[in-house]
């Protein structure tokens, strides 16, 4: 009878392995695991300092690019003064018409340049997005 109520109870719960020698293996495992954390802290500080700089970048270059485009418009301006003046003068019979033809040509030069400067100026705002983390999205074929 005893050994009738003995077959009928189970035994349940945890069971706990110990191993007694694994060479040290999980030590292993765990400096492995500890390196691993290492070079992922290390991969995201140069990935931090990388984008950091990248911005630092692109905002000197849209900084300068934009008071080179300040001084440009300045200068554009002047020289619209210049070539009218000149064309006064010419008309006056003080200058040569060499001066009217000087002034016009410096006038289109920086007129060209301001130009250039302008392309700069959206371009390096465009890296500054970029920089930034910015992004774009496509409108979908719907509309939106």
């Amino acid at each position: 009878m005893l050994t009738n109520w003995a077959s009928r109870f189970l035994v349940g719960g945890p069971t706990l392995e110990l191993p007694i020698f694994d060479a040290g293996r999980r030590r292993a495992t765990v400096r492995l695991q500890d390196l691993r954390e290492k070079e992922a802290v290390i991969d995201y500080r140069r990935a931090v300092l990388t984008a950091l700089n990248e911005v630092d970048n692109a905002l000197a270059a849209y900084g300068a690019d934009q008071a080179r485009q300040a001084a440009l418009v300045e200068t554009v301006m002047r020289n619209r003064d210049a070539v009218d003046l000149a064309r006064q003068r010419y008309a006056a019979g003080v200058a040569a018409f060499i001066d009217v033809l000087d002034a016009e040509r410096t006038q289109q030069q920086n007129e060209l340049s301001l130009a250039d400067g302008s392309t700069a100026v959206s371009t390096d705002l465009v890296v500054l997005y970029k920089a930034l983390g910015g992004g774009w999205s496509c409108p979908d074929k719907n509309g939106g």
